[in-house]
């Protein structure tokens, strides 16, 4: 669009001659003339503005004419961007400019030159320009789904009206060009006014217009004939040819608003850090039809921008057809899965839902939502310290508001910098995971986990602080997260309840179905696992986790040929097995050195005393200790 008018002077531009240097000093001296320029009126019409002045003393005057801004024109800009014309002698100047805008607002400004080179003040009018009768005024009042434009009268003979609409987050990143829209809308769609009847506009950009949808209208009169940019076929847009007469109108309305619909749904994410994994719209019972769309961060930023940050505007967008052909957009019905792998996700990159749900098949009724969410990391930053913190640090964070295996021990876990925090983890009935720490009978809150679906657990009784039990699911998406260095040890807890019921099964299928969670999520390099003593889960637990490449380490008090027999490259010991010179009994039987000359790895736990933490701190042989209290472990070794 033409952002600046320099307007010639056309047509009738009458400069009547007065004695701009005749006596006026009142009969006697040589008194120097007065400057002036005065605006005596200006009267526009649809195209076309009169405008009359008076001056004194000058022999030149400059005027600009361009849309209305905020910024008045100095008279620089003036001399340099608009009309400069000699005055005649009788002082009084009158003209007319052709080819404005119908419908806009102007301002007209001016200035006066002496012939000393002098300049009066500028002078500055606004005004405004008629609206062509038949199609100024656009109603949306039939229905939420049409716009009605009548064709002008004023049509030259053998010229054309031309008609687009285009919502405006297409227009936005279309260039802003009505031109364009008018000649491609011409030739796809044949919108052109035949006669004196309206149109009725049912389409927009190839998409039926929406409840709600704010739209740009578009009307131009044309001539027939060919055009250097369109081609033959095409038309020549009048406004803006030297000689010629036409307009162009532009004006957005928007459609009826749709009632906000009692229907609305709810959203799972599940994604992984290579961006495969699921999200999943549930829709309630009431919803006829949903659409959705996922924006990134750049994405969201500029179309919020575009939609003037109004939940209303991203409501309709979601439907429309620019959405669907612009952003990948998609409708369905019902529960509905998206496949995250082929969104083109990233890693650590933040995205954002947007769903529209209508409640009737015409979308008289919507409602609205959006939710935001993250790829994690493929692997948590390098933490710098061997320290993990046991049931996430509860027992130095509190355990009133910061609970064994809670979400809130696991986040002091990370606030800290540990390299890992630990959490113990059992097989449900249904065949789910999940991270609490049972007492001494193995139960939950009175309950055998793997006699009880993962609901009946956690609606069996919250934390101390309120939070619910959590799923594995929900505890490995709380340690995927962007600048953690933290990882999970994932304690594989036994399910011996008497000689009887040993349930060894049970620890397998809690490493299995963990190992396929693990996976789903992404989440390989941000998980190492501990495991029961018990030999009989370990050979097909271990091979669970090798198959994933998650580290694996045993529990048991075996000397390190049994570990190395057996293929475990990682032994988690008891203090209390290991023989330091420190807290030695008759139960410590192990060295550090007899395990990692054979070159398995080891980690101790569980380190609350200062003078054991001193002893492991001033080791480098050592993979990890784990402690109750990470702040003062960290603290030592800082020393």
């Amino acid at each position: 669009m033409i952002q600046r008018f320099k307007f010639l002077l056309l047509a009738a531009v009458a400069l009547c001659a007065t004695a701009c240097g005749g006596d006026d000093t009142g009969g006697g001296g040589d008194k120097t003339p007065t400057l002036s320029i005065t605006l005596q009126s200006i009267t526009p019409s649809a195209t076309r503005v009169s405008v009359k002045l008076a001056s004194s003393g000058l022999e030149r005057f400059g005027y600009l004419i361009e849309p209305k801004s905020a910024t008045v024109p100095t008279a620089e800009d003036i001399l340099a961007d608009g009309v400069v014309s000699k005055v005649a002698s009788t002082g009084n100047i009158s003209f007319s400019v052709d080819k404005l805008m119908p419908g806009t607002t102007y301002r007209f400004s001016f200035v006066g030159i002496a012939a000393d080179g002098s300049m009066t003040e500028v002078g500055s009018e606004e005004f405004a320009t008629d609206p062509i009768e038949g199609f100024a005024m656009i109603s949306t009042s039939k229905t939420g789904f049409s716009a009605y434009v009548g064709k002008p009268s004023s049509v030259a003979a053998g010229n054309v009206v031309k008609w687009a609409v285009t919502d405006i987050v297409r227009h936005a990143l279309g260039g802003s060009d009505p031109l364009v829209a008018l000649n491609r809308n011409e030739q796809e769609a044949k919108n052109v006014i035949d006669g004196n009847a309206q149109i009725d506009v049912t389409q927009c950009d190839g998409g039926a217009i929406i409840p709600g949808q704010p739209m740009w209208v578009f009307v131009g009169e044309f001539a027939q004939g060919s055009h250097s940019e369109w081609g033959d076929g095409y038309y020549r847009p009048m406004f803006g040819a030297a000689g010629a007469t036409g307009y162009l109108h532009q004006q957005k309305v928007t459609t009826t608003t749709p009632s906000t619909s009692s229907v609305s749904s709810s959203i799972s994410t599940a994604v992984r850090a290579d961006g495969s994994g699921t999200i999943t719209i549930s829709p309630d019972a009431g919803v006829n039809t949903l659409y959705y769309v996922v924006l990134d961060d750049e994405q969201y930023a500029s179309l919020t921008t575009i939609l003037e940050n109004k939940n209303a505007y991203k409501q309709w967008f979601v439907a429309s057809a620019t959405a669907r052909e612009l952003y990948g957009a998609r409708t369905s019905k019902g529960v509905t899965t998206i496949d995250c792998s082929k969104l083109s996700l990233v890693p650590e990159a933040t995205y954002h839902l947007l769903v529209t749900v209508w409640g009737d098949a015409k979308g008289n009724a919507q409602s609205f939502t959006e939710t935001t969410f993250s790829t994690p990391p493929v692997a948590p930053l390098a933490a710098g310290n061997n320290v993990v913190a046991h049931r996430g640090g509860s027992k130095e964070a509190g355990t009133a508001s910061t609970p064994d295996n809670s979400i809130a021990s696991l986040r002091y876990a990370q606030r800290l910098g540990c390299y890992a925090s630990e959490a113990d983890i059992y097989w449900t009935k249904d065949d789910r995971v999940i991270v609490a720490h049972a007492d001494g009978n193995i139960k939950i809150n009175g309950l055998h986990p793997w006699e009880h679906t993962l609901s009946e657990l956690q609606q069996s009784g919250r934390l101390s602080n309120g939070e619910k039990l959590p799923s594995l699911e929900e505890y490995l998406a709380a340690v995927m997260v962007k600048g953690s260095c933290t990882k999970i040890w994932l304690d594989i807890k036994n399910c011996y309840v008497s000689s009887s019921q040993q349930n060894h099964d049970y620890v397998v299928k809690a490493t299995v179905r963990a190992c396929e969670i693990i996976k789903a999520m992404g989440a390989e390099k941000w998980v190492e696992f501990i495991c029961t003593g018990y030999e009989q889960p370990l050979e097909p637990s271990k091979a669970a986790a090798d198959a994933i490449g998650v580290p694996f380490a045993w529990m048991a008090n075996k000397y390190a040929a049994t570990y190395e027999s057996k293929g475990v490259k990682w032994a988690n010991m008891s203090v209390e097995y290991i023989k330091d010179g420190i807290n030695d009994t008759s139960k410590a039987i192990h060295t550090v050195e007899s395990f990692t000359d054979r070159g398995i790895e080891f980690s101790v736990y569980t380190i609350d005393d200062v003078t054991t933490m001193d002893y492991y701190v001033a080791r480098d042989d050592v993979k990890a200790i784990t402690t109750n209290y990470p702040s003062r472990l960290l603290a030592r070794m800082k020393r």
